[in-house]
Parts: C-alpha cells; sequence; structure tokens
C-alpha cells in the first residue's frame, strides 16, 4: 500500500496487481499506517497529516471506502502515530513530547490519556510486544555534533508511562559515527521472533541520502541486563 502525489491511496498485491484505489482528502500527509483500529479483525489504512487531520479507508465490497474524516478532537501537531486498540500519537510539546491515546468506537474517536514523555524534536513510535518504542534523531544536533543526537527508549504504559530500556543515547562526538533511526519492528524472517529494522546514515549525512539496513534480533539475558540498568538510570535521574 502507498499514497501518491497526487493525493491516491492505492492497495497493491505481491504481483503488483492495483485491487484498491480512492483520493483521500488529506493535502499535507504526514503518515500512513495499516492496523484494526477498530477491533473488527480487519486492518484498516490510516492516513494521518500534518494538521492533525486524520483519515480511514477500508476495504468493503472489494473497494476502498473512506469511513471517517477528521480531527481527534483537540489541536496537537503530529510526529508520528501507531494503530494499537486505538491511536497512539506522538505530538509536539511545549518543552517535551507528548504521547496521547484515543480510542475509537462508533466511527469518532474518544480521548483516552496523554503523557509527558522526555524527548524533544522529531522521533518514532512503533509497538514491541506490550511496550512503546520511542525513537528519536535530533538533526539539528547533527548538524552541530553538540547534546544528544540519537535516543532509542522503550516505556510501558500502565497507571503511567514507564521507561523500561534504554537501547540508546547518542551525544554529539566529533569524529565519525553512524546514527540508527528505527525503520520498522515486526518478524521479518518468519520464525517466531521479532526483529528491529535500522536505517543508519553517517553522523555528518543530516538528512540521510545514504544509508544502510540494519536488522537486529533480541538477546533474552542483554534485555533483562539492560532493564536492570535502566531502571538504576530512571532513579538517578528522578
Amino acid at each position: 500500500m502507498r499514497n501518491k502525489p497526487e493525493g491516491d491511496i492505492v492497495l497493491i498485491n505481491q504481483s503488483g496487481r492495483i485491487y484498491g484505489k480512492n483520493k483521500t482528502q488529506i493535502s499535507n500527509i504526514l503518515s500512513l499506517k495499516c492496523g484494526d483500529i477498530d477491533m473488527d479483525g480487519k486492518d484498516e489504512s490510516v492516513i494521518l497529516g500534518r494538521g492533525g487531520d486524520i483519515e480511514i479507508f477500508k476495504l468493503l465490497d472489494s473497494k476502498l471506502k473512506s469511513v471517517y474524516f477528521g480531527k481527534f478532537g483537540e489541536d496537537i501537531m503530529p510526529i508520528s502515530f501507531l494503530i494499537d486498540r486505538g491511536i497512539f500519537v506522538l505530538a509536539k510539546g511545549s518543552e517535551n513530547n507528548l504521547l496521547y491515546f484515543y480510542e475509537y468506537k462508533d466511527n469518532k474517536f474518544k480521548f483516552s490519556y496523554k503523557e509527558e514523555i522526555d524527548i524533544d524534536g522529531n522521533g518514532n513510535i512503533y509497538k514491541f510486544n506490550d511496550m512503546i518504542v520511542v525513537s528519536n534523531i535530533n538533526r539539528n544536533n547533527m548538524t552541530f555534533r553538540r547534546g544528544k543526537i540519537q535516543r532509542l527508549d522503550v516505556f510501558v504504559i500502565k497507571d503511567k508511562i514507564k521507561r523500561v530500556y534504554n537501547f540508546g543515547n547518542r551525544p554529539g562526538r566529533r569524529y565519525a559515527y553512524l546514527v540508527r533511526n528505527i525503520d520498522d519492528i515486526y518478524d521479518i524472517d518468519g520464525d517466531g521472533k521479532t526483529e528491529i529494522i535500522f536505517k543508519a546514515v553517517g553522523s555528518g549525512d543530516v538528512n540521510g541520502q545514504g544509508y544502510k539496513i540494519e536488522i537486529y534480533g533480541f538477546n533474552r539475558y542483554l534485555l533483562i541486563l539492560n532493564r536492570v540498568l535502566t531502571s538504576i538510570e530512571n532513579l538517578m535521574d528522578f
């Protein structure tokens, strides 16, 4: 599935045949993702605009149809989103980013909660088991090689958002190195285990025009060690 510059949303099968097509009403598209947003057992296509508008497409009677167009109900500046029993939206705040969660029921969004996340700048969010991964690269810091350039934190959401893993907190340095941003998290080789896929760019490549793909698996024992060290770090930051 992809969205075209002309404003079309197109469903394409593995053979390259188009089996669904429609036009989106959103002119300034931020992101497009798929997932079961209404919990009916079938995935929908969700388009998020930079102004906080959202459109949902559903394949009905072999036709791709728009079933929702509007806003969440409040004025937010979205950065990224993911679909999970509704929709999580990472948005810009006055200092740090904010994570919103909206339920989607009866063809409308209902605000559930929002929490501040100690990450500024642009970022992406992904689902990892029952947790949320927030990946962030500060390109302005890459330019001047100062401050935090790369952050990769994993949060669990219960009564409040709590950071449980720290997968990378890269400060600026004068020498060259790779900066890694998440491209996706899923079982890429079909072995039943989740992998994490990175786009790795050089620290001097601010626009990310040249990159290589890196794929990593998760080691249970290293995850336990990381969780212990992250808990200590959280206590020291408190």
